[in-house]
C-alpha cells in the first residue's frame, strides 16, 4: 500500500494516546517531519520491507547517523501498526556507540564564561546576567539545555535550595539541589514570564542562540575548545566522578535512570586514570613530579568534602605538605 501523508492528524493522535509517545512540541516535530519524508517516499511505492530498505540505504550513501536512521526505523514500525500491515515490525535497529566527549569544561573555565562580561548592543545588562545565572545552572547542576529552558520561577524553592525539572527526558519530574549563589541569580532575573529564561523579545529562550552566544564567550576569553549547551552536562558528571562522587548519587541527580549510562563517563576519564595507573608499583619509577602533584591534589579535594576549608595543601619546588589543623 501506499502512504498517504494527509492522515498527519489522526496518526499524531495514535502516537499520543494508542502508542503513548512524548507529547512535547519538540517529539512532535520530529515525528511529524520523519512522517512527512516517508510519506512523500511511499508516495508512490509499496511500503513494504524491501522498499524501507532500499530508503535506509540511501540514507547511508547519504551519510546520515545511525541515530538519524533508527529514528526512521521506529517512525517506519509505528507506522506498521498503524495500518496491521507487518511488514517491518520486526525491523531491527542499527547498534549505536554513544561516545562521550573527551574534552570538558573545567570549573574555572565554567566560572569565567559566566562572568565575562560582553558589550551586546541591546539589553546588555539583563543579557549578561541571564547567561550567568544559565551558565552557572548548567555548570553545577548537570541539567539538559532543555530542563534549564523549561525552568519556571515557581519551581524554585528555597527551602531547602533546589529546583524542580519537570517532564524530563525520562519522563519523571527531578529535584536537583541549587548552590546560594545559583539561587540568588535565578531570582535575581526579571519575572518576565512563567519560564526563568527569557529571550529578548519576549518569548522563552531557546538553544541555538545560546550556543552562538558560548562561541562569543570563547573568543572573548581566548578558550580554544568547542563548548555548546550539552558540553556542561558531560563535564559537570565527569568532574564529579573525577572527586569521588559515588557513581549512582551522580546519576540520580542528572537524571540518568540506566547506571550504565552514566558508567560511559568513566571511559572518558583517561588522563585520569593514567596517572591512577602510575600508582602501581611496577609504574610509580615512571610517575613524574606533576603527576605526583595531581594525585596530592585530587586527594586533597576528596578530603575537603570531610574536613572542610581546615585542610592546606603547601607546594613548594621538591616539597608537598598536607597540613590538617583544629578549626
Amino acid at each position: 500500500m501506499r502512504l498517504d501523508k494527509n492522515i498527519w492528524t489522526t496518526f499524531r493522535t495514535y502516537i499520543l494516546f494508542d502508542r503513548k509517545q512524548s507529547d512535547k512540541r519538540s517529539a512532535i516535530s520530529a515525528n511529524k517531519s520523519r512522517f512527512t519524508i516517508l510519506a512523500s517516499y511511499f508516495e508512490h511505492l509499496d511500503f513494504n520491507r524491501q522498499n524501507f530498505t532500499e530508503f535506509l540505504l540511501q540514507l547511508k550513501e547519504k551519510e546520515y547517523s545511525i541515530s538519524y536512521m533508527n529514528n526512521f526505523i521506529k517512525m517506519a514500525k509505528t507506522i506498521d501498526r498503524y495500518y496491521g500491515l507487518n511488514e517491518v515490525r520486526d525491523y531491527t535497529y542499527f547498534p549505536e556507540i554513544r561516545s562521550v566527549p573527551l574534552e570538558i569544561i573545567t570549573p574555572e573555565e565554567i566560572e569565567a564564561l559566566a562572568t565575562v562580561h560582553i558589550p551586546y548592543k541591546k539589553m546588555n545588562s539583563y543579557i549578561n546576567q541571564r547567561q550567568a545565572a544559565l551558565i552557572l545552572l548548567l555548570g553545577t547542576t548537570g541539567c539538559r539545555i532543555g530542563e534549564a529552558l523549561n525552568l519556571t520561577f515557581a519551581d524554585i524553592y528555597e527551602s531547602p535550595l533546589c529546583c524542580l525539572f519537570r517532564d524530563t527526558k525520562t519522563n519523571d519530574d527531578r529535584r536537583v539541589p541549587l548552590s546560594k549563589r545559583v539561587h540568588a541569580l535565578l531570582m535575581a532575573l526579571p519575572c518576565l514570564s512563567k519560564y526563568v529564561f527569557m529571550s529578548g523579545r519576549g518569548k522563552r529562550l531557546d538553544q541555538q542562540p545560546i550556543n552562538t552566544d558560548l562561541k562569543v564567550r570563547c573568543n572573548a576569553l581566548n578558550i580554544k575548545k568547542h563548548v555548546y549547551c550539552h558540553l556542561f552536562r558531560h563535564s559537570y558528571i565527569t568532574t564529579m566522578l573525577e572527586n569521588g562522587v559515588d557513581i549512582s548519587d551522580v546519576g540520580v541527580i542528572v537524571g540518568h535512570r540506566d547506571p550504565k549510562t552514566t558508567m560511559r563517563y568513566k571511559n572518558s576519564l583517561i588522563d585520569h586514570y593514567i596517572d591512577i595507573a602510575h600508582l602501581h608499583p611496577l609504574l610509580r619509577s615512571d610517575m613524574s613530579w606533576e603527576q605526583q602533584l595531581t594525585i596530592v591534589r585530587s586527594v586533597k579535594k576528596r578530603l575537603l568534602n570531610i574536613h572542610g576549608s581546615n585542610l592546606q595543601l603547601i607546594e613548594s619546588e621538591n616539597n608537598i605538605t598536607l597540613m590538617l589543623s583544629k578549626q
